[in-house]
């Protein structure tokens, strides 16, 4: 599975220009140094992701006809990115639902592999509970997921330059992925909650 996983996201990564994984990198790196002021980017493109993996699908089941997830799934993308950029505490919330849902999702796999009733009540409980942890976090989780966002899209494009330059091993290129997430979530965090300290920044309440 891991050999996998590894051998589909290389191959993935390999089909982007040097230039294309230069500005991945650079997007990455202002996303988790910056994520909190361009907090209206971030919450659209939330806002998005969840409208449209949420409602893509449903609308693919129910209707039988080709490219229905895509077009229903772009539709509800945009409502919902709209939707979180006018209300503070539902983008919050869809923050907090991505995140808590991915590590319940994530750790409900490593303990019952392919069993999807223990994923789908991991994916409803995590995404409540990381929802309503994010509103009460308020500014801090919106700093730490920005910084996490930017720091796997800068991560993935840091080691695939490896990869290409002096041809990583699969064990060495997730220890460098790895490492590199890590040191640019914390830095990221740490500039963000110093720059944006809430005297100096707030945000408007709607």
């Amino acid at each position: 599975m891991l050999e996998q996983t590894f051998a589909q996201l290389i191959e993935y990564l390999t089909q982007v220009g040097w230039l294309g994984l230069g500005v991945l990198m650079l997007a990455g790196l202002g996303v988790a140094l910056a994520g909190y002021r361009i907090r209206l980017a971030f919450f659209f493109v939330v806002g998005f992701y969840v409208g449209a993996v949420t409602i893509g699908p449903l609308f693919a089941a129910l209707i039988d006809a080709p490219q229905t997830a895509l077009v229903f799934g772009a539709i509800a993308g945009v409502i919902g990115g709209f939707v979180a950029v006018r209300l503070y505490f539902v983008a919050l919330f869809f923050v907090g639902l991505l995140a808590g849902a991915s590590l319940l999702v994530a750790a409900s796999g490593a303990l019952f592999p392919g069993a999807q009733v223990p994923q789908l009540i991991a994916a409803a409980v995590g995404g409540l509970v990381g929802g309503i942890a994010a509103i009460a976090l308020d500014r801090v989780a919106i700093i730490v997921a920005s910084a996490w966002v930017g720091a796997l899209h800068a991560g993935a494009a840091g080691s695939t330059i490896l990869h290409r330059t002096v041809g990583l091993s699969e064990g060495a290129w997730y220890m460098v992925f790895a490492g590199l997430v890590g040191a640019i979530t914390l830095v990221g965090v740490l500039y963000q909650l110093r720059v944006f300290s809430t005297r100096a920044y707030r945000y408007p309440r709607r």
